[in-house]
């Protein structure tokens, strides 16, 4: 569970600037979590502080009751490689690797069976296309294909936690609803929590639930109720009102 209590994110410049404040939510084990709101308005900055990534200014984070802000380093980063999987907007892969050496890096270092991790990513590479490219290097292919080998290397862990920071952002759509049912699969299968950060309303209607940030804060919260297509028709509205706004 990841519990969050008047959670507050400031930089200091020239004058004090509120990335996020007073944020107040709980992240139920196996929940399928989407964050919407404008460009600017801190999801990012939030997903970053709840996989550990940054610290912050106010409040409290806890997961599975262990409170990010006073974990020492080392703590960090195991938390980072046994607890959580990123999937960042930016792919974060590593120039020197193929794509098939990027993408199981991260089980490798677990020290899992290496045919259980040769099976896991045959099954993972054929779903999204990956085997098509695998032997090349990040700076071969283009950025969907990155995209889908950041995605695949998050997946393929299995962590307990997956934070997914504008997943399907640079893929076309088939290969976005194959990621967004691959997410739904693991979270439903493997008890996966996932927290995906989007500004596409299809994407969000996946998830059981959604929360909308606004400057920093917390302004609405939507309910999985009925069938996906409903879900869609209640977060476009929401989304509605809140492009109003601005």
């Amino acid at each position: 569970m990841i519990q969050i209590a008047n959670l507050g994110k400031s930089y200091d410049d020239l004058k004090r600037h509120l990335v996020l404040q007073g944020l107040n939510l709980t992240v139920n084990d196996g929940e399928f979590l989407g964050i919407m709101g404008a460009s600017g308005s801190g999801k990012s900055t939030f997903l970053r502080i709840v996989g550990g990534l940054e610290t912050y200014s106010a409040g409290k984070v806890s997961v599975f009751g262990q409170d990010l802000q006073t974990m020492k380093e080392s703590e960090r980063e195991q938390y980072r490689k046994n607890v959580i999987s990123f999937v960042f907007q930016d792919y974060n892969l590593l120039s020197g690797l193929t794509v098939k050496e990027n993408i199981i890096l991260p089980y490798t270092m677990m020290e899992k069976d290496e045919k259980k991790i040769e099976q896991d990513y045959t099954v993972i590479a054929k779903l999204l296309g990956i085997d098509e490219f695998e032997n090349r290097y990040p700076e071969e292919v283009s950025g969907g294909e990155q995209q889908r080998a950041a995605i695949a290397r998050a997946v393929i862990k299995k962590s307990k936690i997956l934070l997914a920071d504008e997943p399907t952002g640079s893929l076309d759509v088939g290969t976005g609803r194959k990621v967004l049912e691959m997410f739904r699969k693991i979270n439903a299968d493997y008890k996966v929590t996932v927290i995906m950060v989007t500004h596409d309303v299809l994407s969000a209607s996946f998830c059981n639930r959604v929360v909308f940030l606004r400057d920093g804060q917390f302004v609405k919260m939507l309910n999985k109720i009925g069938s996906q297509e409903n879900f869609y028709r209640s977060i476009q509205e929401e989304m509605g009102k809140m492009d109003e706004i601005f």
